[in-house]
């Protein structure tokens, strides 16, 4: 199935609710040839076309999302002279008493010539056998040419002194004649359930959508269909809007002539190359701007989207961390892999056994300052649903760690943009990111891509994570460093099919040990300062770098430096504790050969594994006291 066949059936099989919002989203799926603004003005009149009232809308406390009837020049409608919508428009097409009120008179020919096209798609369609009477309400009323009049009654144009129009002056942020004007139809006799909104109404939009139907089966020219094989009518222009109200890029396009979008040499028109339905491109698009807004994952300019037959998105989030795998934010510390492993046989036993087939999309904009030009199709794939959940799962299964920084704990894996600003981020504004978005969402798709695909993570991220998580001196923050440090260790033991998420005291990897050995000194250090350092790099790690390299030889340097920590530490009963276990490790490696040579990776995981030791130690520690504590507190009362 290719991609806008498979658009196209979401929107079949979602067509019935076409123009209704719906409890679960605030997307709403358009009807067919239906496009949608961003309205400011609304103005309401009677079934008669009288004037009633007119208001300026608020984006941010009014519903200003409106659905127009559009034709297949409009939604796509750019240039000099962009062609009108059939009913809600810009004030430029619906502003028939310009003359009275505007002292520019090439701009007079202007709006004129607008008006005189919007009044023929008006008239064509209130005076066809699908005509309702809302839309001739609205005809009558624009055919008394009072629109602006009407709205500087209203205040919602103010004049000049000499009561003539600013045509630069603003109006809800818009230059006034740029303004979009919705009608409200009020009818005294209407039944219950009557839509007084034109665009709410939904006996309006099936008369739009029946007569231009026939109007374009009859007057369009027919040919094959690529996506579904019909010969049908067939069109060359498609609909932009695909990710908002004022994105002008296009996914379909042959408007450039030459070598830009395809070449003369080959191809005299650009429906020579493709030909696509004009039904189901107007589906394809609506489904897939839907999809977007409904689930879609945005980076910028990039958007990666998920979708089934029926349009609804994966039952886990691909970009995820495992506690919001499911949005549902479960922090949950897990003491072994075991009790872990089992957490995750719960969360995917539902979905495993799930064949549905699932389309993958992503796309990116080559123009990033704006939103016009082209759309991009980077990547497209189909797979089933259990193939997707049992990489998902094998994915949270083997790149897991015990996190520790940020508001709560977890045992897991770290979510795809995570893995990115570990490897990428700089500290800006307090906070570790990735400044440019571009990169940002390149990488964080490569990341999804080996989540997916269950391939090796991309060699020059794992360069950059153990490089970035070996410096600790990159970074202001030692929780930043900690969060890289964490990633970093998850995807090595990814690595090692996540052989374990705890300390392994019966590990003698020489790197291992050496990372276990920088550890327990750093915290001697930490102890030793206490609160007064807190958040800061410890003196110990501002070795690890060199220490990496040559380990025998720093750790003679760590080690002398360490005297006066290690005085105070051995009156302390942690210190203590951490003191006979930097015996016992030192003792471990003292039989290693080849003391002085490079250390590898594993020496990150040793260290890590050694820090969250103490972490869970100094937890266990102190909830002893508070329980002795409020032991005695009871005793005494």
């Amino acid at each position: 199935m290719n991609l806008l066949q498979s658009l196209a059936g979401v929107y079949d099989s979602q067509s019935s609710r076409a123009g209704a919002k719906r409890e679960d989203t605030d997307a709403v799926l358009l009807p067919l040839f239906h496009t949608y603004l961003t309205a400011h003005i609304t103005v309401t009149i009677d079934m008669q076309g009288n004037f009633l009232d007119a208001c300026v809308l608020d984006i941010r406390k009014d519903e200003v999302y409106t659905i127009v009837p559009s034709t297949v020049e409009s939604a796509s409608r750019s240039g000099p002279e962009p062609p009108p919508n059939p009913l809600n428009d810009k004030l430029v097409y619906l502003m028939r008493d310009a003359g009275s009120y505007i002292q520019d008179k090439q701009m007079i020919l202007d709006i004129q010539k607008r008006c005189s096209a919007h009044e023929q798609l008006l008239a064509a369609w209130s005076l066809s056998t699908y005509a309702v009477p809302q839309l001739k309400a609205v005809r009558q009323y624009l055919n008394r040419k009072r629109t602006a009049s009407d709205l500087i009654a209203a205040n919602v144009i103010i004049p000049e002194e000499d009561g003539t129009i600013d045509e630069k002056k603003k109006v809800a942020g818009r230059d006034i004649l740029s303004c979009v004007v919705r009608f409200r139809v009020m009818d005294q006799e209407a039944e219950e359930g009557y839509a007084a909104e034109t665009w709410k109404n939904r006996e309006l939009f099936q008369s739009w959508i029946s007569y231009y139907t026939a109007f374009v089966m009859e007057q369009g020219k027919k040919d094959i269909c690529y996506v579904t094989g019909e010969y049908t009518v067939c069109t060359g222009k498609h609909t932009n809007g695909i990710r908002g109200s004022s994105d002008w890029a296009k996914l379909i396009s042959s408007n450039e002539n030459g070598s830009i979008v395809y070449s003369r040499d080959w191809f005299r028109e650009g429906i020579d190359a493709v030909s696509i339905g004009l039904v189901t491109s107007f589906k394809a698009h609506c489904a897939l701007s839907w999809i977007i807004k409904r689930q879609g994952r945005v980076f910028g300019s990039n958007i990666r989207v998920c979708w089934d037959a029926d349009g609804n998105p994966l039952a886990f989030d691909l970009f995820a961390n495992t506690p919001d795998i499911q949005g549902k934010h479960e922090y949950r510390f897990f003491a072994g892999r075991d009790a872990y492993q089992r957490h995750l046989d719960v969360c995917f036993s539902e979905v495993l056994t799930d064949h549905r087939m699932f389309h993958m999309l992503v796309l990116d904009a080559p123009n990033k300052q704006n939103y016009k030009g082209r759309l991009a199709i980077l990547d497209y794939v189909e797979m089933p649903s259990d193939v997707i959940c049992r990489r998902l799962k094998q994915w949270h299964r083997t790149a897991c760690w015990q996190f520790t920084t940020g508001k709560r704990a977890f045992t897991g894996a770290p979510s795809a943009p995570d893995v990115v600003i570990a490897a990428y981020g700089t500290e800006y504004g307090g906070v570790l990111t990735v400044v440019d978005k571009t990169v940002f969402a390149r990488q964080v798709n490569r990341v999804v891509s080996v989540i997916l695909s269950a391939q090796p993570m991309p060699s020059d991220i794992m360069a950059n994570l153990i490089c970035r998580a070996g410096n600790p001196c990159m970074f202001r923050e030692r929780s930043h460093w900690m969060m890289v440090l964490q990633v970093t260790c998850a995807l090595l033991n990814r690595d090692a099919a996540g052989e374990s998420i705890m300390l392994d005291k019966l590990n003698t990897d020489r790197s291992y040990l050496w990372g276990r050995l920088l550890a327990i000194a750093d915290y001697i250090e930490r102890l030793y300062f206490q609160e007064v350092r807190e958040g800061c790099i410890s003196g110990v790690c501002g070795y690890m770098q060199m220490f990496s390299r040559s380990p025998g030889r720093y750790w003679g340097i760590i080690r002398r430096r360490l005297t006066p920590y290690l005085y105070k530490a051995n009156r302390m009963r942690r210190g203590l504790h951490a003191c006979r276990l930097m015996e016992q490790v030192e003792a471990m490696a003292a039989g290693q050969a080849d003391a002085d040579e490079p250390l590898g990776s594993a020496y990150l995981t040793g260290f890590s594994s050694q820090q969250l030791y103490f972490i869970q130690y100094d937890y266990a520690i102190r909830k002893r006291s508070e329980e002795h504590t409020s032991e005695l507190q009871s005793r005494r009362s």
